[in-house]
């Protein structure tokens, strides 16, 4: 009964000040905890808006023209490529700004970085000569190959490709493209109906 007293009177303030300093740093806890669920759930929201870009029939078709373009040794990029380059493009845009990390990205997209940079990258180097070495054409795709390249290294992961070796890739690529959008396409069961 004497420590209610105590509490309540006027030398127990120091007590209330220990209860309001420890119900502010939950309260705090509680608001950086909410942060990071709605930071994490953005993130998931963002992936699943990259991987359904990724996976669409326009980008099947510009990754195809992609492919095609480095076999027939084009170096000109079209409206089809650019959407291929600029999606990886917005890769290294988000990991530029710390919107994704370095694991997430090798996680995610490493084969698919590292295929389409070898595809593109004569193409590439082809535009930056021709705008004065101008280096900030697709220096984020850039910047997230080399990150792809680091990391593989450390995971001792790391393969150097070589020409012909990249060609066989376009083709698969262009076989797999070509595979995917058959299984897309409407079946129609051809039963003779009596």
């Amino acid at each position: 009964m004497n420590t209610i007293k105590f509490i309540f009177s006027s030398d127990g303030y120091w007590v209330w000040s220990i209860i309001e300093a420890a119900a502010i740093t939950l309260t705090l806890m509680f608001v950086i905890l909410q942060l990071k669920v709605t930071n994490n759930g953005n993130l998931l929201s963002m992936l699943s808006v990259f991987r359904s870009e990724w996976q669409s029939e326009n980008m099947q078709k510009a990754k195809a023209i992609l492919c095609s373009g480095y076999l027939k040794r084009e170096l000109t990029i079209g409206p089809d490529e650019e959407q291929v380059l600029g999606f990886f493009e917005q890769i290294g845009l988000m990991y530029k700004h710390k919107l994704l990390n370095g694991k997430m990205v090798w996680d995610l997209y490493s084969f698919d970085i590292n295929l389409y940079w070898l595809l593109s990258k004569d193409k590439i180097n082809t535009i930056r000569k021709c705008q004065n070495n101008d280096t900030s054409f697709y220096a984020d795709f850039q910047s997230v190959y080399t990150l792809c390249n680091r990391i593989s290294k450390k995971k001792k992961r790391y393969y150097e490709y070589k020409t012909e070796e990249i060609e066989e890739l376009a083709k698969m690529e262009l076989n797999r493209i070509k595979k995917t959008n058959e299984y897309k396409k409407p079946r129609v069961n051809m039963v003779e109906v009596v």
